[in-house]
């Protein structure tokens, strides 16, 4: 069965002050349903995962930033049936 293609932004850094501040939010908020982004990072100031069926945005922390960003990547995918069955939910409690 097809489905939504997973599309998310990698960067060392963010130039915005703040990194996932108001200006962040509005331009996710402006995406059309065809340009929106599922999750993204800038390692030195942390990642971002979106939940489009609640329009929840959730933000981790540079200091988990790599294995958030990691861990929710996989989640998506094995949800998707793309990645072997490993409980990414469980390893992505930690990071909460």
């Amino acid at each position: 069965m097809p489905f939504v293609p997973l599309a998310g932004i990698v960067a060392y850094e963010s130039t915005w002050k703040p990194p996932f501040g108001e200006a962040f939010m509005k331009s996710l908020d402006g995406l059309t349903e065809l340009q929106r982004l599922d999750f993204g990072i800038a390692a030195a100031h942390g990642c971002f995962e979106v939940d489009h069926s609640t329009k929840k945005v959730t933000i981790y922390p540079a200091e988990r930033a790599l294995s958030a960003f990691l861990i929710r990547f996989l989640a998506k995918l094995q949800a998707l049936g793309t990645v072997p069955a490993i409980d990414y939910e469980v390893y992505g409690r930690a990071l909460e």
